[in-house]
């Protein structure tokens, strides 16, 4: 992020979404996969981050509601094969914020100053 001139974030808020039919679809994966008898086993669950895709952002809508697509449908689709997961919040943030820090909006403000640049 440094080639945009961006040194650090704030983030102000992170939404978990509660999706009871993804979740008891995840919970029985879980059960087939791992010995869910030891209480110590969500110790070593990793959370990832999904984030939205600059040129299809209303795939959000499709992985919140149904979950995520196959890889022969995503394909299909123009997208990326596999999904993208990743354990930084700026990892799965980045695309959306280079796609702003690239717009035509972006540059005008920086331009007249709307916006001042750290560096």
């Amino acid at each position: 992020m440094n080639e945009y001139g961006v040194t650090d974030i704030d983030i102000r808020r992170v939404v978990r979404i509660h999706n009871r039919f993804l979740r008891n679809k995840f919970e029985e994966k879980m059960e087939s996969l791992v010995d869910v008898s030891n209480a110590n086993y969500k110790k070593s669950l990793e959370y990832l981050f999904y984030g939205v895709d600059p040129n299809f952002p209303e795939e959000i809508l499709n992985v919140l509601e149904e979950g995520f697509r196959p890889f022969n449908e995503n394909r299909e689709l123009g997208l990326c094969g596999y999904t993208p997961l990743v354990n930084s919040i700026l990892g799965a943030d980045s695309g959306r914020i280079a796609s702003i820090l690239k717009s035509d909006v972006n540059i005008e403000k920086t331009s007249k100053g709307f916006i001042k640049r750290r560096y």
